[in-house]
């Protein structure tokens, strides 16, 4: 297993990085033998959020005999210092540990969300206080939105990001490669692109693992596991000599022709006139047909201000669309899917 000290600051992680939304769907004894597997195989990586229901709280009791072997990360939506404040001790208590390697800002949006986090009184304030309390040790963050990542980072000198970078998302490439450039450890999310890649032998997961293994600006790739043999799987991809460049090329051409209805979450389509968060319900949908996760899923749904039927079919967010995704056909769709009657 390769290793890389990640940023500036000074905390040495593994490539490969158990990702924590799966184990939503497992039970909590499941966890600890999946980890055994990884901790073998070298990986020290785990990431988390408080937005993933149990996952924390699986993690914690999964590390208690442990803890010191790992670099724990996890990430809270707060936008205000009270409610970062009170999210870093909830995370603390969960998962059964004294400090958090690095503690990241979670999926800002849109500009203003950056300065309320940024501002007097934002999510920041209440990190940076807990970093000089030895609660946490880095703080990083993270987005869906490349040029939004860009100004975040010349807003402050954040240890970590956290970006999606996967064959279907390679035009995130020169993010990554910035924040190099700045000194900032790079976590790569969604490399097999919320399940695309895996899902059949046309589109197969070892060649879109390889990928993002030997691209040399990512420090850490993410990969979601709750199974051993997800684990295993992963491990030999990371741990193997056999080149696969040649596949690597030929699944990117045909991977981008396939995902022309795949949405990036770069959110040049907001807004939305009557306030659908369109990136948001196909997150959703990810989850309810590719993490085995559709009662979350539905949940989620069902508690949105705002739901995808609420669409007037204005067109505005196609024409906005970077990627040409036809998003009103989509939304109609989804709440077929996660619509609760």
């Amino acid at each position: 297993m390769e290793y890389r000290k990640i940023g500036k600051s000074g905390i040495v992680v593994s490539r490969l990085g158990f990702g924590g939304i799966p184990i939503q769907r497992v039970d909590v004894r499941e966890v600890r033998p999946v980890l055994d597997v990884l901790k073998d195989g070298g990986v020290n990586f785990i990431d988390s959020a408080r937005a993933y229901t149990v996952s924390e709280s699986f993690i914690g009791e999964a590390l208690k005999h442990d803890r010191k072997d790992w670099v724990v990360a996890t990430k809270s939506m707060a936008r205000s210092y009270s409610d970062m404040a009170r999210d870093i001790d909830i995370s603390l208590a969960e998962l059964q540990t004294d400090y958090i390697d690095i503690y990241q800002l979670h999926n800002i949006k849109t500009e203003e969300e950056m300065d309320k986090v940024l501002a007097p009184g934002g999510a920041l304030e209440a990190l940076v206080e807990a970093k000089k309390a030895g609660k946490i040790r880095a703080i990083g963050i993270t987005t869906h939105n490349k040029d939004l990542l860009k100004k975040l980072l010349a807003a402050y000198e954040f240890e970590t990001m956290m970006l999606p970078l996967n064959l279907v998302e390679t035009d995130k490439e020169d993010a990554f490669i910035n924040a190099k450039d700045l000194g900032v450890g790079t976590i790569a999310m969604k490399p097999l692109a919320g399940g695309f890649f895996g899902e059949s032998q046309e589109f197969p997961a070892d060649v879109a693992l390889y990928y993002l293994k030997n691209f040399s600006a990512a420090d850490v790739v993410l990969v979601g596991m709750a199974e051993v043999n997800e684990a295993r799987q992963n491990l030999e991809i990371f741990n193997s000599e056999v080149d696969l460049a040649a596949k690597v090329e030929a699944l990117k051409e045909k991977a981008s022709f396939a995902a022309r209805e795949f949405c990036r979450r770069c959110g040049y389509c907001q807004p939305c006139p009557v306030g659908i968060g369109i990136p948001t319900i196909f997150v959703l949908e990810t989850y309810y047909d590719r993490y085995g996760l559709p009662g979350w899923a539905k949940e989620r749904y069902k508690n949105l201000a705002v739901k995808a039927d609420a669409c007037q079919e204005c067109g505005l967010c196609e024409s906005r669309c970077p990627y040409g995704i036809p998003i009103r056909r989509k939304l109609k769709e989804v709440h077929r899917k996660l619509g609760v009657e």
